[in-house]
């Protein structure tokens, strides 16, 4: 939906793949201790290109356009939970980059 957000988190064993089949997003992807080198990619259907994370990397994306986005990902393993890990957006210092909040 419009504004929804995946926000940051990384896999330790897994890479990830995506491109965008509908819907406009805002792909942000940065290395541990590096917060002002975020790498912004706007993917959309218009311009299919695949945006690859490598494992290591925290990630996430929005859908910053007016209508639901659909996203198409592969990864080079089976999912595994515990591979994940999720950041809390308040623990970083110096702070991690933002997103923008929109309501519904």
């Amino acid at each position: 939906w419009p504004g929804a957000l995946l926000a940051w988190h990384r896999h330790e064993h897994q890479d990830d793949r995506m491109i965008c089949l509908a819907g406009t997003l805002k792909v942000g992807v940065w290395w541990p201790g590096k917060p002002e080198q975020v790498t912004w990619e706007t993917l959309t259907p218009l311009d299919p290109r695949e945006c690859l994370i490598p494992r290591g990397a925290w990630h996430g994306y929005q859908n910053i356009g007016s209508s639901p986005a659909v996203v198409l990902t592969w990864i080079n393993q089976p999912y595994t939970p515990k591979d994940e890990l999720r950041l809390d957006p308040n623990a970083l210092d110096p702070p991690m980059p933002a997103w923008e909040r929109k309501a519904r």
